[in-house]
């Protein structure tokens, strides 16, 4: 368990930076602060329905898959989703051409 949360911070130490980054470098200077503020809502929102749902579904099991290990799962396949996405469709300012002028 100790490799899997290093490599979780390891992981989360690459993206959170990035994130940040993406949403500074997004928004002009006069809207960054409420650009922050949904980010921080967001985060937040999805940290507490993906807890509520991974200790609704621990306990039990769905098509012989237990409940903790379908949690695990399900996190992976969003985040597999949420990358593409982003992937697809996330522009960065800094290096489409279209920078923002400061």
């Amino acid at each position: 368990m100790a490799v899997a949360r290093a490599l979780n911070g390891v992981g989360l130490a690459m993206v959170v930076p990035a994130i940040f980054s993406l949403v500074a470098d997004s928004a002009n200077e006069h809207e960054r602060g409420i650009a922050f503020g949904w980010l921080q809502v967001t985060s937040h929102i999805g940290t507490i329905l993906g807890g509520l749902l991974s200790v609704s579904l621990a306990g039990g099991s769905f098509m012989g898959i237990p409940g903790w290990r379908l949690s695990f799962h399900l996190v992976a396949i969003l985040s597999v989703i949420v990358a593409v996405l982003v992937h697809n469709f996330a522009v960065d300012p800094l290096f489409s051409g279209h920078a923002l002028s400061m």
